[in-house]
């Protein structure tokens, strides 16, 4: 009777166990493949809810089907079944929710003269050193044609002095390209 009772005990226990199926789940940007942090994962039978790591990862047990929603600041909503996720691990893409939209700054004066204008305003209100890092670029027109294009990185160190501020300037990259091929406009183009 004890080794019916035992028998008994030990196959509920590996039935129970059985039923129990581990899921890991991990979440990517779905533009561009980055591994999702802090992603909330509900699990509606359960109430239970999990929170991916910083590699995505969410992990957790079932033992019945239920609807997962997942839900993140940046992403939009996505609500699943378990029962469509047939693997292990289930690699799930999320569609984020902003656009990136450029800035960009038409103007017909000149790139130096802007910096120029923005640096002695800043220095008037600066108060504490400051690195600051500036992408520029710009494209030059000559008879109403675009003949090269120009961009650069120009960081910019503003340092405080006892009675004025000075401003160090180091351009950390920059590149030119023709977009036509006529020597005349790229000498006049690129000298100063």
């Amino acid at each position: 009777m004890k080794k019916l009772f035992f028998f008994g005990l030990i196959l509920f226990s590996v039935l129970s166990f059985s039923q129990t199926k581990e899921m890991i789940l991990v979440f990517k940007d779905k533009t561009s493949g980055a591994l999702i942090e802090n992603v909330v994962v509900a699990i509606l039978r359960t109430d239970e809810n999990f929170q991916s790591n910083k590699e995505g990862v969410v992990k957790f047990n079932l033992n019945k089907s239920s609807r997962i929603n997942i839900k993140h600041t940046e992403y939009k909503e996505v609500s699943i079944s378990s029962v469509t996720l047939k693997e292990l691990e289930t690699v799930i893409f999320l569609e984020n929710i902003s656009q990136d939209i450029e800035d960009v700054v038409i103007t017909n004066r000149q790139s130096f003269n802007i910096l120029k204008t923005l640096i002695n305003k800043s220095m008037k209100q600066l108060t504490a050193p400051i690195n600051l890092k500036i992408y520029s670029r710009e494209f030059f027109k000559y008879n109403n044609e675009f003949t090269s294009y120009s961009d650069g990185l120009v960081n910019f160190c503003l340092k405080e002095k006892p009675d004025k501020f000075a401003a160090d300037i180091l351009v950390e990259q920059n590149r030119t390209y023709n977009l036509i091929n006529n020597e005349k406009i790229i000498k006049k183009t690129l000298s100063f």
